[in-house]
């Protein structure tokens, strides 16, 4: 399992949300690899000792959301992970969560998590879109515990096997912060199924 954190100006964030991340889940390895966009040497070292697992990479400029995961989607299936975990640093999601994403991941799923807000109340359960001139998305109704299908995820947290890669292609790079992961998730219609794990939290 590979787990991809893109910063900027987010070491602690970063460092709080790996703090939860054993070495191994479900009998599986997890690394962590960490995409640095803030351009800023003293932002380097903080993730340097803060995350002393990580594979750190960096970028010449900000190169954003979509370009960042790409680099580390294909960093992680080129030393051989099997599945790719994407996680925004200020998420906060336990080695218990992974492990339930992983077990769908393993029936070839691309799935996420239920997230929660602050609150503790569901802020995003999943999207059913209806696409024609414009496209029109509906949140699907409040889960119970049984993981289903959606045509949009929550790109804050969302695991998928790497194998699918060659299908389902990588985010489209010309999205710079807003709306990659929505496109990209809209253009696996017909390649890949998507869920939402109520029981990953």
């Amino acid at each position: 399992i590979g787990v991809a954190l893109v910063t900027h100006r987010s070491a602690e964030d970063a460092a709080e949300a790996a703090a939860a991340w054993p070495e191994t889940i479900g009998g599986r390895s997890l690394s962590i690899f960490v995409l640095d966009n803030s351009e800023d040497p003293r932002e380097l070292a903080k993730l340097r000792t803060a995350l002393p697992r990580a594979e750190l990479l960096t970028a010449d400029d900000n190169l954003g959301y979509a370009a960042g995961n790409n680099i580390l989607l294909q960093r992680m299936r080129d030393v051989g992970c099997d599945f790719g975990l994407i996680v925004n640093p200020d998420i906060r999601i336990d080695a218990a969560a992974i492990e339930v994403l992983l077990a769908e991941a393993e029936q070839g799923r691309i799935v996420s998590p239920l997230i929660l807000n602050e609150a503790g109340a569901p802020s995003f359960t999943g999207g059913k879109a209806t696409v024609g001139d414009r496209v029109s998305i509906a949140q699907v109704a409040a889960p119970g515990e049984t993981p289903y299908q959606v045509d949009l995820l929550q790109g804050s947290a969302v695991m998928t096997p790497l194998a699918l890669l060659d299908t389902i292609g990588f985010m489209d790079e010309s999205y710079f912060l807003y709306f990659e992961e929505t496109d990209w998730f809209l253009s696996m219609k017909d390649k890949a199924a998507l869920y939402v794990a109520p029981a990953a939290v």
